[in-house]
């Protein structure tokens, strides 16, 4: 948060989309001047081992109560795909644009368990905030979004749209490692 453009003694507020007020911030010092540029690269992830077409596809679909995963709504009796532990996959996640959409409402997409990178949006490198571990991460109508995951522990994990109403209505599935 840029706190550049506030005076010693102002308060800032933090507030969610209700204006509850979350967090108070009191402005004690200037300290303009001290702020190091950020490196060119943040970080140095091993170069990508897998290979690049996608061993899985997902899509995210559907408006209201009417959201899936691949076309299927959730069933936690069910299993949606088993992954080898500790193989590197390179999965597609896309969300259509189509008028059945959500006006045009990004999804952050989830993955329990795992971090995972980013290779490319619509077949263009990551932004540099994109370039670094992941575990969650929008997609936009019209957009594939080309990952890749590597699950060092077996079990069954979620992967889900992170926002509420999607997740409690079913745009979610299960991965089991083994």
């Amino acid at each position: 948060m840029d706190m550049s453009k506030y005076k010693v003694g102002e308060e800032v507020s933090l507030v969610d989309i209700s204006t509850t007020e979350i967090l108070a911030l009191q402005i004690t010092g200037d300290k303009s001047g001290s702020l190091k540029p950020l490196p060119e690269k943040l970080n140095d992830l091993p170069p990508v081992e897998a290979d690049s077409l996608p061993d899985r596809q997902i899509e995210m679909s559907g408006m209201g109560h009417m959201v899936t995963l691949n076309g299927r709504k959730f069933d936690l009796e069910r299993i949606d795909f088993t992954v080898e532990q500790g193989k590197k996959e390179v999965w597609d996640i896309a969300m259509p644009n189509t008028s059945m959409m959500m006006v045009d409402m990004p999804h952050p997409f989830h993955v329990h368990g795992v971090q995972f990178r980013i290779l490319s949006r619509n077949g263009s490198p990551p932004e540099a905030y994109e370039s670094g571990w992941k575990d969650t991460f929008l997609v936009s109508p019209g957009e594939v979004v080309k990952i890749e995951i590597e699950f060092s522990q077996p079990g069954i994990f979620m992967m889900h749209c992170h926002i509420l109403e999607h997740e409690d209505n079913g745009m979610m599935g299960q991965i089991l490692v083994k």
